[in-house]
């Protein structure tokens, strides 16, 4: 499995301590690294290759001091002249890896996510992979056991043709008002939709 971590951002949403030239990614706020090194250092295990970098070309210094302060490495880093969103960040990443040969499961992952408990996280991913090797394209929900207005949505239903503790995705809800959001936390179909996915490389391309 191949991760494709994403590291974009404007860098206005914590606006000083993060700035277009250092979005958040690369603050250290959570621990004594940043949430870019960290994201890299939870991949560190049995399956999983070095990641594919997809960033903004501003930040290629950075990257690279962030890398070698930790003795991180990266299998190839794809620079943009300018941030997009996911779409097209994690479709070069695809395109780059099919044109070589390597129609993989690609796990893609935001730089900028507090994972805590590492030994969930490996399990959902396991979770993840039964459905991602049948042609799933898999996104990862965040359970909403809060009203939370900042986030967006998922909306769930279940389906018997996918593996256990896997539901199919039925609509994306952008940042609810606060009625909307209790009534989604009080339904329990509602995840939190946390940007991450698992899906092959030719698959999303599709």
């Amino acid at each position: 499995m191949i991760p494709v971590i994403l590291s974009g951002g404007s860098g206005s949403r914590l606006w000083p301590l993060s700035r277009k030239q250092y979005p958040k990614q690369f603050l250290a706020l959570t621990g004594s690294d940043s949430m870019f090194q960290q994201t890299i250092k939870r991949l560190s295990f049995a399956g999983m290759e070095a990641p594919v970098l997809v960033c903004n070309k501003e930040h290629r210094f950075i990257i690279q001091e962030q890398l070698s302060t930790q003795n991180l490495s990266a299998q190839s880093i794809l620079l943009g002249p300018f941030g997009r969103n996911t779409a097209p960040a994690v479709a070069i990443a695809a395109m780059k890896l099919v044109a070589e040969g390597r129609d993989e499961l690609l796990l893609v992952l935001p730089a900028d996510h507090v994972l805590d408990d590492q030994a969930s996280f490996e399990a959902a991913l396991t979770i993840a992979r039964s459905a991602a090797e049948k042609g799933e394209m898999v996104l990862f929900g965040v359970p909403a056991n809060s009203p939370e207005t900042g986030y967006g949505y998922i909306r769930s239903t279940a389906d018997q043709s996918l593996p256990q503790g896997v539901v199919r995705v039925e609509s994306f809800v952008e940042k609810p008002d606060a009625a909307r959001a209790v009534e989604f936390v009080a339904s329990g179909d509602y995840f939190w939709n946390s940007g991450m996915f698992m899906f092959r490389a030719s698959r999303y391309l599709e």
